[in-house]
């Protein structure tokens, strides 16, 4: 649900901007993330399941791409009257159903997942779609800081839909879903899983602005991936303290830094090869401070789990290079994928580590009974 809103923003600042091939890589990316989810749903409730999400969501694309081109284009100037006011209704018509989506998505997901509440789903769908909208109208704009600040907010809303769906998912079924979402390593797991895999869809707006020449939007990009790289040393200094934040902040911001040189340098081999070659050291590097903090990760391990990040970045930017946007936008799903095996080894290491960190809090004897007249 957090990929589908940065896939959407890829997709609208393609038609915000005018660029064909990058707009159709896009929407392809946009139906694979639909396309994923929809199996999911089917591994759990069938065919039906996934047959009549599948429709209404890309039906929700298909209105995403409308109304972004309407708000793009306007209405030329000397356009007759009649035509005008055509326009107008159609593009009224657009927004009107567009908004309208969330209470179909309400109820949809409510009769596949019984345990979802219909109105909780309809409100956090209509959340997500506000901030979609709201980063659309900055990308029409030319705002591109503000749209990128938008597309964080509009995925943290998207991570409160995809929280009560898989909520409901996993009380429908828990034979298939053991354990407990709620324990402090599951939730420390799942937020460092979901800034990894942030940092690589606003790594990859930064490449794809930087080989296609946008000062503006780079600039923008690069912007909140220092935020997200921000938010991400945080969690970590939750278990590991603030000197580690200190040391870790410069160090990945290096690595997306050689990432966006890799990207700068083109098809000028020479360039590229030197990029690379500071980045393989740079994964070594990474990976010896990693181990230096925690001697229970595996040096070995971890350096595979970097380095294969690197080569799965890499491959992004080669595809945005040549022009492939629809692969390329495989590659950025693939790599975003990539991270969560490194959240899992990062994770089990740190709760290993430090296991007090990790311990729920004990009950104060002082406070009431939940039985009790109080």
């Amino acid at each position: 649900m957090r990929e589908h809103v940065y896939l959407a923003a890829f997709m609208t600042e393609a038609i915000a901007t005018g660029r064909v091939k990058e707009y159709l890589g896009a929407v392809s990316a946009f139906d694979e993330n639909g396309v994923a989810f929809a199996k999911e749903l089917r591994a759990q409730y069938g065919e039906d399941a996934e047959r009549s999400y599948l429709a209404l969501w890309r039906k929700y694309q298909q209105l995403l791409a409308a109304y972004s081109g309407q708000l793009a284009f306007g209405i030329p100037a000397k356009t007759p009257a009649k035509t005008v006011a055509k326009i107008k209704k159609r593009n009224a018509t657009t927004l009107l159903e567009l908004n309208g989506l969330p209470a179909k998505y309400g109820p949809l997901m409510s009769s596949i997942t019984p345990l979802l509440n219909p109105f909780r789903a309809a409100k956090l769908m209509a959340d997500v779609l506000t901030g979609i909208e709201s980063f659309i109208g900055s990308q029409v704009k030319k705002d591109f800081g503000a749209a990128d600040l938008s597309v964080r907010s509009a995925a943290g809303n998207a991570e409160s839909l995809g929280t009560a769906i898989a909520s409901a998912m996993i009380e429908d079924h828990p034979a298939i879903f053991p354990g407990s979402p709620n324990t402090l390593p599951a939730q420390f797991r799942y937020r460092l899983s979901a800034l990894l895999s942030e940092n690589v869809y606003l790594l990859s707006f930064a490449t794809q602005e930087s080989v296609t020449g946008r000062s503006a939007e780079l600039k923008a990009a690069t912007a909140a991936l220092k935020a997200s790289t921000s938010q991400l040393a945080a969690h970590l200094g939750s278990a590991y303290g603030s000197d580690f934040v200190k040391s870790f902040t410069p160090l990945w911001e290096g690595h997306s830094n050689l990432i966006l040189s890799y990207a700068a340098a083109g098809k000028d081999k020479a360039k590229k090869d030197k990029a690379a070659a500071d980045l393989d050291q740079h994964t070594k590097d990474v990976t010896t401070f990693f181990v230096g903090a925690n001697s229970k990760l595996d040096a070995g391990d971890l350096q595979h789990f970097l380095s294969s990040l690197g080569n799965l970045l890499k491959t992004v930017v080669d595809n945005q290079v040549g022009g492939t946007f629809e692969t390329a936008g495989v590659s950025i799903r693939g790599a975003a994928e990539g991270t969560d095996a490194l959240g899992v080894t990062f994770t089990r290491a740190t709760v290993l580590n430090f296991p007090r960190a990790f311990q729920p809090p004990e009950p104060s004897s002082q406070s009431p009974s939940a039985f009790s007249s109080k």
